[in-house]
This record gives structure tokens, C-alpha cells and sequence, in this order.
């Protein structure tokens, strides 16, 4: 992540914006897969809540290098999963601390809009109890944290002037995201499939 920042930071364009969004994410039915070899394979038609208006909070972060009609930048977004429709098996299960979404994206300015794409990675902080088995919440990169899988995003945005240096912005954003994470003796495939709205203070030096 510090390199990529420092690529951002270092890029040959005049603006250097910082921005910090709130807002939800509404995610698509996907197929959940529960794989723990001691037991038989369980998948899961999930349907998934986002709370994001609940502890921890959905959020999202931007950096980005400009000119008056291209960027790139460095985006997080704090995404939550939580499995909604249990099977018997699963008493919980939820990627809350975080389903995690770093990415480096591209942007363009047309018609007065901004549009990015970009790719990056998943980090996920997975939470369940399979089969009477409670994840812990430990290992991976830190705090239990791992890296996951990729994700791909596509955006449009819309800066509104607040003054010389702060303006408000508007954001619908699509991601697509494959994640596999620990559970207790196994692993699950939890892709994500998710629609955002955002809205936050922008602040260019």
C-alpha cells in the first residue's frame, strides 16, 4: 500500500486531492461455499446485509493525483458482508471488520463527471461459527486480517465546489470481488457482487 501511495504522491499531475466518503453498499445473491474436509461440502444461495450505518462503519478513502481531465488514485473502502438467510449448519457468518476493498484506479473527466475504473485486492477479516465451530479471529496479515482475492471497480462521481479547496462529492460505484477465507478445519468462497452510493468531503492541496 505505501508504494502505491508513493506512485500516486509521485505521478507527473498538478492536483493532489484527498477525500473521505460515507455512505452503503447494497450486495447481490451470490454462492456461498463452506468447504471443512471433515464435514460435506455446503453451498449457501446468500443473501447479504451490509448494516452500514452500524459499528463498525462503511466508509471509503481516496488519494488522488490530477490533472484538469485524468487521475489516478488510490481508493479504500471499508465494505461489510453479513449472511442473512443461515442454513442449520451456519449460526453466523459475516466478513464485518471488514470485506475490505484497496484498489488503484484510473479516472477520466467527461461531461463535467468523473469516471474510474481500476483492480486491487481483498482484505478480509472473516467472522462465522460452522457446524458448532467458532472462528477465532486470528492469524493472517494482522489482527486477522488476510489477503483474499481481487476485486475490479467502475465509478462515476461528481465534485461539487464548497470553496477554493473543499468540495462535496457524489459517487455510484460497482465492484466485483472474489474472496476466500478461513473458517474453523476449512475454507469459504464468499464472492461479492455489490452496488455503492457515497457521499463526503473532498480537500485538494
Amino acid at each position: 500500500m505505501s508504494l502505491l501511495l508513493l506512485l500516486i504522491l509521485a505521478a507527473p499531475q498538478s492536483s493532489l486531492r484527498v477525500e473521505l466518503l460515507l455512505g452503503g453498499a447494497m450486495s447481490l445473491p451470490s454462492t456461498l461455499a463452506l468447504e471443512q474436509p471433515s464435514f460435506p461440502p455446503l453451498e449457501v444461495d446468500a443473501d447479504w446485509a451490509g448494516r452500514s450505518l452500524e459499528g463498525p462503519l462503511y466508509y471509503a478513502l481516496r488519494v488522488s493525483r490530477s490533472s484538469a481531465e485524468r487521475a489516478w488514485a488510490l481508493v479504500y473502502i471499508h465494505h461489510k458482508l453479513y449472511l442473512v438467510n443461515t442454513p442449520p449448519e451456519v449460526a453466523a457468518f459475516s466478513i464485518s471488520h471488514g470485506y475490505n476493498l484497496l484498489t488503484l484506479e484510473r479516472g477520466w473527466k467527461v461531461s463535467g463527471f468523473w469516471l474510474w475504473a481500476g483492480a486491487g485486492l481483498v482484505i478480509a477479516h472473516p467472522e462465522s461459527t460452522v457446524r458448532g465451530l467458532t472462528w477465532d479471529q486470528t492469524g493472517g496479515l494482522f489482527g486477522g486480517y488476510f489477503l483474499t482475492g481481487p476485486t475490479l471497480a467502475a465509478a462515476a462521481s461528481r465534485r461539487i465546489p464548497l470553496g477554493a479547496r473543499f468540495d462535496l462529492g457524489l459517487e455510484a460505484r460497482f465492484t466485483a470481488s472474489w474472496a476466500r477465507v478461513p473458517i474453523v478445519e476449512g475454507t469459504a468462497r464468499a464472492p461479492d457482487r455489490s452496488l455503492h452510493l457515497l457521499a463526503g468531503l473532498g480537500f485538494r492541496f
